[in-house]
């Protein structure tokens, strides 16, 4: 199934390059396997294995498919590995030739597509259908579809999930295992295990016990659950017109029955009725939960007399039944010193802004000059129902002189350089403790009061595991981001190191870390773009899978215009793959960090169910899965 290749010269050959540069076009290049590493059937995790090389296993490359060898091992045996696990010696890794997988090809009801995976129950194939050079994936029955290529069938096509929501048993991520449920915009686990979401139409709960669905119609508009599962709020505002024809209201609807709590009368006080803003300045939603789920905050745009927009206006709205509008003030005393919100562009919505600080305080971002004439950047701290509470820093220290005193007096501590960042883990009973400019990763337990460096295992040794690049002092930290940590209570960690490269989060290297022990064990998801630059990983309640999503994913197999996906990779606490899934936006949406991903996932509170669902980032985008 091979597609015909560009002419190519072979490794053996001797190879005079034209202006000293290196040989291209390579194949049938001899390489060594640098550790044990799946065989797949088509390039990219999310295809299933076939086999698996051990470290030192001779392989023979034949082509490069953006970052993929097609490899032949054993004699006539091929398949698919990671081009970072295999040597190739003296030969430059760039001259192998570069030739994509064969597109995968169905035909369907007499009209051929491209084919992108197949559903979670194993009952639809995923097939792309190309007019006008718009894309759309379109679901169509299993046993009608008939595949054009031979080296994959339909049982190794990955699964690719669309706007339902699916359940899958805690640790069984087959195709077929896959439970579907309907379409979420957003949803959440109950502390009790049942599982509750809503979408444009109903609010729904799914009882795992019983497999029952139970639905409620809900009002339309822009809605967003409340922390503690007991509210759904719904902002049912003038879209961008002045004239609103239909209800100017928010809507908060008590989940346990009781009388729904409306803000009509209290919206009627504005000269102008509100409008709802696109986004917020974190450019994920504009309608947000307090943390005590007391209270949602609105960023909108409020108009003058001329119907002209002035900056964006935060109302609070309380479950009490009450508004709290919080202005931003354009010069006030606070705590001695005279304080000021720089003036966003009018009706930008993007700068500045509140933000809730805590779980019962609200704060905004001021420029301060105090009587010395300092000025500073600090955070102004307000009640929910508006009074002025204090001054804090505008953005958390890296580190703390308590954190670092603590760190620098234990055993081992007397390494550290100068420049240290910690990540503490929940109980704060280990720190994941980053150097630089040394760039080296440190182990601390609070039991023993010591610290250790992260190793990461090889064939031979274990050797400090050091994922970034050393950095010049005299740059600072330009292009570093530092890293995310995941803690899965006290027994595990995953560690990502990110790298700010143009405008993407690119992941320079991430292992999942044994506490007990400080080794590390690599993720293959080295070079993967942060989906968004959100925290998108999290532990099952056991410590035993780890999942994360990530974005920025062209299959290079199917060589048409598509939407964008997202793989889904789910690891074993030893850094290996035990499954992967892949998402679908179903249209492309970009954002500063890169394309926004529409699902998220997690594992239920006790750990038996693990859901993949929609969670849309502020309800603007309908981007339909299928006809």
């Amino acid at each position: 199934t091979e597609a015909a290749a560009t002419p190519a010269q072979t490794a053996s050959e001797e190879v005079e390059p034209a202006n000293g540069e290196p040989a291209a076009d390579l194949t049938d290049v001899p390489g060594v396997v640098l550790a044990d590493v799946d065989v797949r059937v088509r390039p990219g995790l999310a295809w299933p294995a076939i086999d698996r090389l051990e470290v030192g296993a001779s392989v023979v490359v034949l082509h490069d498919a953006g970052g993929w060898y097609r490899v032949r091992y054993g004699g006539e045996l091929e398949g698919w590995i990671r081009s970072n696990a295999v040597d190739l010696g003296d030969i430059d890794e760039r001259g192998v030739l570069q030739q994509p997988a064969p597109p995968i090809r169905a035909k369907w009801r007499g009209v051929e597509y491209g084919v992108m995976g197949q559903s979670a129950d194993a009952t639809e194939v995923r097939l792309l259908r190309t007019d006008d050079e718009q894309s759309e994936i379109i679901n169509a029955p299993r046993d009608e579809v008939r595949l054009l290529v031979e080296d994959v069938t339909l049982d190794d096509l990955p699964i690719l999930l669309g706007d339902e929501t699916v359940v899958f048993p805690g640790d069984d991520f087959r195709v077929g295992q896959g439970r579907i449920l309907p379409k979420a915009n957003e949803w959440m686990w109950l502390p009790w295990g049942w599982l509750l979401a809503h979408n444009d139409e109903y609010i729904w709960q799914w009882r795992p016990e019983t497999d029952e669905l139970e639905f409620i119609r809900r009002p339309p508009g822009l809605a967003k659950l409340s922390p503690d599962g007991q509210y759904l709020a719904i902002a049912n505002l003038c879209p961008r017109d002045l004239d609103c024809s239909r209800d100017n209201d928010v809507l908060f609807i008590p989940l346990d029955g009781s009388s729904r709590i409306a803000f009509s009368e209290e919206l009627r006080n504005f000269e102008v009725a509100p409008t709802l803003g696109i986004r917020s300045n974190r450019w994920v939603s504009n309608l947000v939960w307090s943390g005590n789920s007391r209270a949602v905050k609105l960023q909108q745009a409020l108009f003058d007399k001329d119907r002209e927009p002035n900056a964006p206006t935060t109302l609070l709205y309380h479950i009490e039944g009450h508004v709290v509008r919080f202005e931003e003030f354009w010069s006030r005393e606070l705590q001695g010193s005279s304080c000021h919100v720089e003036r966003p562009f009018p009706g930008s919505g993007n700068f500045g802004g509140w933000e809730f600080h805590d779980r019962d305080t609200i704060a905004i971002i001021a420029n301060c000059v105090d009587a010395n004439g300092d000025r500073d950047f600090r955070a102004a701290v307000f009640t929910l129902t508006g009074e002025f509470i204090r001054l804090d820093p505008a953005w958390p220290e890296l580190i703390t002189d308590e954190d670092a005193a603590q760190l620098r007096s234990a055993v081992g501590g007397d390494a550290l350089g100068e420049r240290i960042h910690v990540e503490w883990s929940p109980s704060r009973q280990h720190g994941i403790v980053i150097e630089s400019p040394t760039v080296r990763v440190w182990l601390y337990r609070a039991r023993e009061h010591d610290l250790r460096a992260v190793v990461v295992p090889t064939s031979q040794s274990a050797t400090e595991w050091q994922p970034w690049p050393v950095i010049d002092p005299d740059h600072g930290l330009e292009g570093w981001i530092c890293c995310q940590v995941y803690w899965s209570n006290d027994k595990r960690a995953a560690i990502f190191a990110l790298w700010y490269v143009y405008t993407h989060l690119r992941i320079h290297g991430a292992i999942a870390l044994n506490l007990s022990t400080g080794e590390g064990s690599e993720l293959e998801i080295t070079g993967s773009v942060q989906a968004s630059g959100w925290r998108s990983g999290t532990w099952d309640p056991r410590g035993e899978s780890f999942q994360v999503a990530v974005g920025e994913t062209r299959h290079a197999e199917v060589q048409v215009d598509r939407p964008s996906l997202h793989p889904l990779l789910i690891f074993r606490p030893d850094g290996s793959l035990r499954s992967a899934l892949i998402t679908s936006t179903g249209c492309r949406l970009l954002d500063a960090w890169g394309q926004v991903p529409r699902h998220r996932a997690d594992w239920s509170p006790d750990g038996k169910w693990f859901v993949v669902g929609g969670h849309d980032p502020g309800g603007l985008y309908t981007c339909p899965l299928g006809e």
